[in-house]
């Protein structure tokens, strides 16, 4: 299940996103406001989505990508930029759409309920719903990544469907999904979550302000702290500052529900479930899982257990682990290309 394992995920991506009309992008970056997307009855949000561009000759389609907890969609631009600019990659991805969930980035703060009180069920609504609204613009993904919370997301999505009697192909023509250090479904077992370090490390974020209600709220240097600090407890070279973060506008406050939820605390009784073989062969989604060897909130193995009980697929065709000192959580941010460069070098 190592970085050699890279060359089904490659084709099979290379296939997908050359499975859409072959198109010469054009135009620059430009922005999406989703109005009116209803998170549940009484409840609705406007959700914004940065159309990151292939500014050069491709082959490929959209990509719409979920950021991660306490994440925006801006964080998905350094991964965007270093896909555009590799040597194999650019010509199959033409372009990268990063919504901002619910409340985050440039995305409202609901109408109809406390920003603290939305749930990763809400979020799985409102990604749902941009999919939607995303398609009566002309703008139809064919493939989905979603980093850390934001690959349960995708994974939930895929759940919501098929309890619905649909899937992420049937309903919107999704042909790859890949999670990014995705955070672990329930029933599968996660030893950051189970064992109490998500919420030792979480507990001392609670805020409450007037404009959002409850929250896990954090200073720049925490969130960068957090995320970009290796397993030997050392901070990537490639780590944003407190500043640059700010500037950037790559932090949000996360909902206290949607948090407590994601790693089970109480009072919220599970994890987001996602069911055995939600990404099997027959819902016609390939599924990639990407394992970063220096992520110090996830095992390799459990990370592989979670990827064949969605998958159903014992040989980890499609499970693959990068394994560098940069390899952080949020590798995607601080060293994209690295990260793209360590996939894409396998092809040749």
């Amino acid at each position: 299940m190592r970085i050699s394992k890279v060359l089904p995920f490659l084709l099979s991506l290379a296939v997908v996103l050359s499975l859409s009309l072959p198109a010469s992008a054009s135009g620059g970056d430009f922005s999406v406001s989703l109005a009116g997307i209803s998170l549940r009855p009484g409840v609705t949000t406007t959700i914004h989505a940065t159309v990151y561009v292939n500014d050069q000759p491709c082959w490929g389609g959209t990509v719409l990508a979920i950021h991660g907890f306490a994440h925006t969609g801006e964080t998905w631009g350094p991964f965007a930029d270093a896909l555009f600019a590799d040597n194999l990659t650019r010509y199959f991805t033409c372009r990268v759409v990063a919504i901002d969930l619910p409340g985050h980035g440039r995305s409202t703060l609901p109408s109809g309920v406390a920003y603290g009180d939305l749930s990763l069920d809400d979020y799985v609504t409102g990604a749902l719903g941009s999919l939607d609204a995303l398609r009566t613009r002309g703008i139809r993904p064919q493939s989905i990544i979603g980093h850390s919370m934001g690959g349960l997301i995708l994974e939930m999505m895929q759940q919501r469907l098929i309890s619905q009697g649909k899937t992420l192909r049937s309903r919107y023509g999704i042909l790859s999904a890949v999670g990014l250090a995705p955070c672990t479904p329930a029933p599968m077992a996660w030893t950051f979550a189970d064992s109490g370090a998500a919420v030792q490390i979480l507990a001392p974020m609670i805020a409450i302000d007037d404009l959002r209600g409850a929250t896990f709220a954090m200073d720049a240097s925490t969130w960068t702290a957090i995320f970009f600090t290796n397993r030997s407890g050392q901070l990537a070279a490639g780590a944003p500052s407190a500043e640059e973060v700010d500037e950037l506008g790559w932090y949000a406050p996360e909902s206290l529900v949607a948090g407590l939820q994601l790693v089970g605390a109480p009072p919220m009784p599970s994890r987001g479930f996602v069911s055995a073989g939600a990404f099997a062969p027959a819902k016609h989604t390939m599924f990639t899982m990407i394992h970063l060897g220096e992520d110090a909130f996830s095992l390799e193995s459990e990370d592989f257990e979670a990827y064949q009980h969605l998958t159903g697929d014992p040989s980890g065709a499609l499970f693959i682990t990068v394994d560098d000192p940069e390899a952080v959580h949020d590798m995607h941010v601080s060293n994209p290309g690295l990260l793209i460069d360590s996939i894409a070098a396998q092809l040749f």
